[in-house]
């Protein structure tokens, strides 16, 4: 977490409770930092507005630090799915192409298109990808018997490509 971005918690803790003095001393402060600078700037605004909802009091660092390997855990989680339905070599996706890429290159793909989605999009992904997946088994089938449709068939990056262009354009 940014110094910027911790700044915003402990306003938000504060605005969020109005009635309690929120100890905001060097030495404090530099305690909660160090115990939560290890969290992401895309997940702690959901951390800190689901430790507000649940705590009667201002949250202490184990709430924050609770409610944020939550998320996260969950976060992690569905972009595993997303790279399990596109995963070559072990039957998610087929090879051909830029697929004799090893495993390690295609998840750098993988993570280099998939960076920085909004957090909203992270489901419409999981559903998308799966439609991906399903479409390019029915295309890997299709080519087994066909040699033209062989030519014709997207590599592992342009699949990716698809999933994020997916994204952009749905409701």
């Amino acid at each position: 977490m940014t110094k910027e971005k911790f700044k915003e918690v402990i306003k938000k803790i504060a605005i969020a409770y109005p009635r309690h003095s929120i100890a905001t001393d060097k030495e404090t402060l530099d305690v909660w930092y160090k115990c939560l600078e290890y969290m992401d700037d895309m997940h702690v605004d959901e951390t800190v507005i689901r430790a507000i909802q649940k705590c009667e009091f201002p949250p202490v660092i184990a709430d924050l630090c609770k409610e944020y390997n939550e998320i996260e855990a969950a976060y992690k989680s569905k972009m595993h799915e997303i790279h399990m339905n596109f995963d070559v070599g072990s039957g998610g996706f087929p090879y051909g192409d830029d697929y004799k890429k090893t495993q390690q290159e295609a998840y750098q793909v993988f993570l280099d298109l998939t960076v920085g989605l909004a957090e909203d999009d992270i489901d419409k992904a999981v559903y998308y990808s799966a439609q991906l997946r399903s479409k390019s088994r029915r295309d890997f089938d299709a080519m087994e018997s066909d040699p033209d449709i062989r030519k014709n068939f997207p590599t592992y990056t342009q699949y990716l490509q698809k999933l994020k262009d997916g994204l952009k354009h749905e409701p």
